[in-house]
């Protein structure tokens, strides 16, 4: 090759570097999301059509891994996060999310995706809500009633401080959605996780509110005309620090609590039969790093937790890791399980959802890395029965 030729060689390599580093400037403020030319780490392995997997160890629960969008040039939008699971009638699963350019930008809606056994994929994501007037949406939650309508939650508003809770309902099993209706002034609906239904048909949504100053506290809506009208209880408050609660029905009929939290660890709240009244929250042994968590209670007694084990903190450190805990007491005191999954780059696996099947899999699906929505199914025969000594 003459002088020329390894010029020409060397000025394009140049380039192609020039070019890659403007990416990674780009998209250096968007939490988790790295673009889709980046190098496999060592120790990972390849997984659905090459996205990369980050190599760790599958607990013996976890029976089946996936994601809900196998394909990534079919992804709808570049950025996808806070997803939701629900069981329908017949066994199908309906999972929803947002995506967008990124969290808070203008174009971000809600997506459905449909899973008609194991076996199969999930359907092509739908954009069921799209955003109004360049206002972007947030936390979609999924919930069936007892009578069976599916109801989809979401938050509407330029950041959290101004949120509009909002529910669609679906008597097809998500196959068409009615009009939006609002929850009421005041209500934002539940901040992340699922409602729990309690005796005499009240649904209760764990909710939250986050004030201009930093300012949080949880707060539960009720309803007692199946989501169509709704009402707050006094604020759940813990030094101004938690929000996003996950709820179930302890053993002794009493509403349980755990929430995100600002102060290193998970908080942990105790009320009556009626979810109206709550003791002072306390810190769990859980870590958390300012990140969601949920949890569900299992029909043989046992409380599965999906958390992210960190104590780092700032951005997307703490959601580094992705974990499950498990509680024999309902909630008393907590044991970790296992790593679901976990990097040393800077992306983020978080926003967990988790349910029981009517089949008893567990199943859970969280953000992964912005990029896709991941589900794990779960044996929970294989999980823990009693405390670790």
């Amino acid at each position: 090759m003459g002088a020329s030729g390894r010029w020409l060689v060397a000025l394009l390599a140049a380039a192609a570097l020039a070019g890659v580093a403007r990416g990674a400037r780009a998209d250096k403020n968007l939490i988790g999301w790295q673009g889709e030319s980046h190098t496999v780490d060592p120790g990972t392995t390849p997984d659905d059509k090459g996205h990369e997997q980050q190599g760790t160890d599958l607990h013996e629960s976890i029976v089946q891994r996936k994601f809900v969008m196998p394909d990534r040039r079919k992804r709808p939008k570049p950025s996808h996060h806070a997803s939701t699971i629900v069981e329908l009638e017949g066994g199908a699963l309906l999972s929803a999310w947002f995506a967008g350019k990124f969290e808070g930008k203008d174009d971000v809606g809600i997506f459905v995706s449909k899973l008609e056994g194991y076996e199969n994929n999930w359907t092509t994501p739908v954009e069921v809500v799209k955003p109004l007037n360049k206002i972007p949406t947030w936390n979609p939650v999924l919930f069936r009633t007892s009578e069976g309508e599916v109801l989809l939650f979401y938050k509407t508003g330029r950041n959290p401080q101004v949120w509009k809770g909002w529910v669609k309902r679906s008597d097809d099993g998500g196959e068409t959605w009615g009009e939006p209706e609002s929850l009421g002034e005041g209500i934002v609906g539940p901040a992340k996780n699922k409602p729990i239904e309690l005796a005499g048909g009240v649904i209760l949504a764990p909710s939250s509110r986050e004030r201009r100053n930093r300012v949080w506290h949880c707060v539960m809506e009720e309803s007692d005309d199946g989501g169509r009208t709704w009402r707050a209880r006094d604020p759940i408050e813990f030094n101004g620090r938690i929000i996003q609660p996950s709820v179930w029905v302890d053993d002794a009929g009493r509403v349980r609590m755990v929430a995100r939290s600002r102060s290193t660890y998970a908080v942990k709240a105790i009320s009556d039969a009626n979810g109206r009244t709550f003791s002072k929250p306390e810190l769990t042994s859980l870590p958390c790093p300012n990140s969601g968590l949920d949890a569900v209670k299992l029909r043989d007694g046992r409380v599965v937790l999906i958390y992210n084990h960190s104590f780092k903190k700032g951005g997307f450190a703490g959601r580094q890791v992705i974990s499950m805990a498990i509680s024999h007491d309902d909630g008393d005191t907590w044991h970790e399980v296992c790593t679901l999954e976990e990097s040393k780059r800077n992306v983020e696996f978080s926003y967990p959802s988790v349910i029981q099947s009517s089949d008893s899999r567990v199943h859970v699906t969280y953000t992964w890395k912005r990029h896709n929505i991941r589900h794990l199914i779960l044996d929970p025969a294989k999980l823990p029965t009693e405390p670790a000594a």
